[in-house]
């Protein structure tokens, strides 16, 4: 008989699996190193985006709008991508060609936004005193970047999870959120530094250094994770634990009969209840993330610094705006860096010592006491240390649903749960995809209202939603997200 773990208040058997090889931790850096280029891509764009918006004369009324398209997009078709990924039967496996593609299109997203005013210029933008070419293939860039960045780690991860045994899969996620820290402290390092007098200089302007720089590593990162495991072919058995047709929760003669598009829908609104509450929880947690974050340079730029986007670029005002972007560049340096330090500690010491649930409930008090303290600071020595609570809440999003939702599938019960339907199974990739589809929920959300908040109470508002959604996830956790009993202690 198998290990029994519990979800609420009833004990089911475990499912046997067939055990997978045993990975050394170089082996699973070199599959995740496309997450470091990831991040590295998604830093300058938080830390680049809107400045390069605001000195374009993009209203701060509706600048938060160009993150608005992107989370729909993602939020409807992730799920569907994460389904295709369980049953893709291309040679080089399921997840692999999906990482291909989407980093692809996270590199053209990145290089839209950083040449976008540069290639404005050739449709005509010299002439005019508003770049509207340039502003729009800026917007067009954020969009797709957005999106595949976001879409391309539900595979990554299933792919991580799908190549390495049970004993590594702690091990890897958080190898995989340390990449991602890692990666993120370099973008942030690389929009921080002043490249007009370096020796790079002779490659052009700042942009132009930093498209070259980005394009070295990213498409390096990219090389790496695409050789470093081979991937098994898709092939449809008849066993129960390989029962990968089953994807969507619905067994194989129910999908000749529904259409892909209805059977998806009714795998989300499906959700067993672990994996329902599980997403909420991880909305609530984006959206403090996202509120604060997304915003944060600026933040810095007018309210510590007092610099004015909108004034003459030869202005005092404007010197100081573009150096507090600097400034708020090297203060989310800070969350990255926490982000893959508590990576570590957390595979090394924490993840022994205490459960996921208490883990949880420290990392949401302390992002609300990190938000109302840097609402009362106004020095940017004294905000710096306290930046660490935005990497300590991406390495929990990124690492503890996850484990929790690899418990889940462990769960009998919990795969066969497809409304009802007997003989089903759920897959992990589109049950990944279904948590990683919260990023897009809470971008749309913020990206909807944040304008108007600041605009109307001005840029401390971020701080104030960030400390409002983390204190309702605090007591979700507390109240409602169910724990395997394994963990309790």
């Amino acid at each position: 008989m198998e290990p029994l773990i519990s979800h609420g208040s009833y004990e089911v058997e475990r499912l046997s699996k067939y055990e997978k090889p045993s990975r050394t931790k170089l082996e699973l850096l070199k599959m995740g190193a496309v997450y470091f280029g990831i991040e590295l891509v998604f830093s300058l764009e938080i830390a680049l985006t809107v400045p390069i918006l605001l000195e374009s004369n993009v209203s701060q009324n509706i600048y938060s709008y160009v993150y608005f398209l992107s989370p729909i997009f993602g939020f409807v078709f992730q799920p569907i991508l994460g389904a295709w990924s369980d049953r893709c039967q291309s040679k080089y496996g399921r997840r692999r060609p999906f990482i291909f593609a989407l980093g692809i299109a996270s590199y053209i997203g990145i290089s839209l936004i950083l040449k976008g005013r540069h290639f404005g210029l050739w449709f005509g933008d010299q002439f005019s005193n508003i770049p509207i070419y340039g502003i729009a293939l800026t917007a067009i860039g954020v969009t797709i970047l957005d999106f595949s960045a976001d879409t391309c780690d539900s595979p990554l991860r299933a792919y991580l999870l799908d190549s390495c045994n049970s004993r590594d899969q702690h091990m890897a996620l958080n190898l995989h959120a340390f990449l991602g820290g890692v990666g993120g402290s370099l973008g942030y390092i690389l929009s921080a530094i002043e490249w007009k007098n370096s020796i790079f200089s002779a490659l052009g302007d700042e942009s132009q250094i930093l498209f070259v720089l980005m394009s070295i590593i990213f498409i390096f990162c990219l090389y790496l994770t695409l050789t470093a495991a081979q991937e098994q072919p898709f092939e449809i058995e008849s066993s129960y634990d390989m029962i990968e047709g089953d994807f969507f929760g619905v067994r194989e003669s129910d999908q000749k009969n529904d259409s892909f598009l209805k059977t998806l829908i009714r795998s989300f609104f499906n959700m067993p209840v672990e994996l329902r509450r599980l997403f909420v929880c991880q909305t609530i947690g984006w959206l403090a993330f996202y509120s604060t974050t997304l915003f944060f340079t600026d933040y810095i730029a007018q309210n510590i610094y007092h610099g004015d986007p909108s004034a003459d670029r030869e202005s005092t005002d404007f010197m100081m705006y573009e150096y507090g972007i600097k400034m708020g560049s090297w203060c989310l340096l800070t969350y990255s860096i926490s982000s893959a330090a508590s990576a570590i500690i957390v595979e090394r010491f924490l993840m022994e010592k205490y459960s996921p649930k208490t883990l949880f409930l420290f990392t949401f008090f302390f992002y609300v006491f990190c938000c109302v303290a840097i609402f009362y600071l106004n020095s940017i020595a004294t905000i710096l240390p306290f930046c660490s609570c935005f990497g300590f809440m991406l390495t929990t999003l990124t690492t503890i649903p996850y484990q929790l939702l690899y418990e889940f599938h462990n769960d009998k019960q919990f795969v066969l749960c497809s409304g009802g339907l007997p003989g089903s199974k759920r897959g992990f990739g589109i049950d990944c995809a279904i948590l990683g589809s919260c990023h897009f929920l809470s971008q749309i959300i913020v990206s909807s209202f944040m304008s108007f908040l600041t605009t109307a109470f001005g840029n401390k508002i971020i701080l104030v939603c960030g400390a409002l959604f983390s204190s309702i996830g605090f007591f979700y956790i507390q109240i409602f997200v169910i724990f395997p009993k394994k963990y309790f202690k």
